[in-house]
């Protein structure tokens, strides 16, 4: 009885330490928040990995932190590693915060079409993350691999995008556009970044307008 017991403490205490040790989850993203100006923010879609390091080179917050939110007052490095390109983005940030925020936070989608299988449209409401740019999102089955999406993106800039079997294509004014990564969408109005899991038609997305 003892030794099942000691087994049972064992095992709760290894969920617990898996539960902290997960921070920054699938279903959080990262925002910046540079000054107290209006709109003087960034942010990173789920899986994102960074590290906000000190003026002693010690790492003092990162996606593996338990905190959801470090208050910059003295000068720090952010660096920043988003899943959508290779290598990451650096900030020296003197003011303002660093948090790991809830994906339920990012929007809300309205389902305009609702089937069994789960395929249809869905938009997304106007919020800071898009700066005025909307989309709609229509979803049908991979012919390849029917467990999958593929995917439509409809900007309301005149953007389209259009993700198959890996491949994601944009086109303004019948005119391709440069895509890199997993998804950096330019175009003259800025810089669409957007993450698309096929595996289940997940979406996240912000747009950056040139200044």
């Amino acid at each position: 009885m003892m030794k099942t017991r000691n087994t049972i403490k064992t095992v709760v205490s290894i969920i617990i330490i898996m539960m902290i040790n997960l921070g920054f989850g699938q279903n959080d993203y990262l925002k910046i928040t540079r000054s107290d100006a209006k709109n003087d923010f960034i942010k990173y879609p789920p899986g994102t990995t960074f590290e906000l390091i000190d003026e002693s080179n010690t790492v003092v917050y990162s996606d593996k932190s338990t905190e959801r939110a470090f208050i910059i007052t003295k000068p720090y490095t952010l660096k920043v590693n988003p899943p959508y390109k290779e290598g990451s983005n650096s900030y020296y940030l003197k003011e303002g915060k660093v948090e790991i925020k809830s994906n339920a936070d990012y929007f809300e989608a309205i389902e305009k079409n609702t089937k069994t299988d789960n395929y249809g449209t869905y938009t997304y409401n106007e919020n800071d993350f898009t700066n005025g740019l909307n989309m709609k999102k229509t979803l049908e089955p991979s012919t390849v691999d029917p467990k999958k999406y593929n995917a439509t993106f409809e900007f309301n800039n005149g953007i389209t995008a259009v993700y198959t079997d890996g491949k994601m294509i944009a086109v303004l004014d019948g005119k391709e556009l440069k895509v890199e990564g997993r998804y950096l969408i330019y175009s003259e109005y800025g810089l669409i970044k957007l993450s698309f899991r096929p595996s289940n038609g997940e979406t996240w997305w912000v747009f950056e307008p040139y200044k």
